[in-house]
């Protein structure tokens, strides 16, 4: 942990600063990704997000608030071809509750392995319709590194549903890693580098100037991992601040 002291300003251009820690911490989003593992867990992850009905400007709901969608993607079944099947119900605003593990009508819908494809059939109990992600040209996926929906699939009862770019995914568990490397420096050209717990000299406003490296966010239980987007980061005195509440948050790593 490097935490900055400030001690005191020589003048308007001079900083004397005491280099003995940063706090920070890391939050999901989307920098750095990896690969993800086939991993069990020990119950099915749940989904998030929206997709949008092309021809009527409506959405698809799978938050769990406010209508109480629930569906769910199972972990990889290496009985089948380690596709993974989805299960439960997500909202239509325009045609009400979609079954996502209708055995019965076409379904469950499922995912490939390998590409993340969507096959199968998510059935519309109101209606008698469906959601193909097998015909009609239907491409959606789910990014078998992130968990994001993508692409589009075919609706009988009101043609696309987009889900390219519209936060559906599947939720991602656990934190990812910290930085594992962390570098100070007078400034931004990295000529002098600071030794922890010691003092140094900075110029403004060029510096100081420091560097992380080697943050990741690994593939949790749900075995998507979508990736770094950005840093909590705490200047001060105090060893013991949370830096989500006490820093600011940034997205580079400098």
């Amino acid at each position: 942990m490097l935490r900055i002291k400030r001690c005191r300003r020589a003048s308007s251009n001079n900083k004397k600063i005491l280099i003995s820690g940063l706090v920070f911490t890391l939050v999901f989003g989307g920098v750095f990704g990896v690969l993800p593992q086939i991993a069990k867990a020990a119950d099915p992850t749940a989904t998030s997000g929206k997709a949008k009905m092309m021809n009527t400007g409506e959405y698809l709901y799978f938050d769990a608030a406010p209508y109480g969608s629930n569906v769910t993607v199972s972990d990889p079944d290496p009985g089948d071809s380690n596709r993974r099947t989805l299960a439960g119900y997500s909202w239509s605003t325009d045609f009400g509750w979609i079954n996502f593990g209708d055995a019965v009508h076409g379904g469950p819908v499922k995912v490939t392995y390998a590409t993340g494809d969507l096959t199968g059939q998510a059935y519309a109990l109101n209606t008698g319709g469906f959601i193909d992600f097998d015909a009609y040209n239907s491409n959606a996926y789910i990014d078998t590194t992130t968990g994001e929906f993508k692409g589009y699939g075919w609706s009988n009862d009101g043609g696309w549903v987009n889900f390219e770019d519209t936060g559906a995914r599947v939720d991602e568990e656990g934190k990812p890693n910290n930085p594992t490397a962390t570098h100070g420096y007078s400034s931004a050209a990295k000529t002098l580098e600071y030794t922890s717990g010691n003092w140094g000299m900075a110029s403004g406003p060029a510096g100081p100037y420091f560097e992380w490296s080697g943050a990741t966010d690994t593939a949790g239980t749900s075995g998507y991992a979508l990736g770094v987007d950005g840093y909590w980061v705490y200047f001060g005195t105090d060893p013991t601040a949370e830096p989500t509440t006490a820093g600011a948050y940034q997205t580079a790593a400098t």
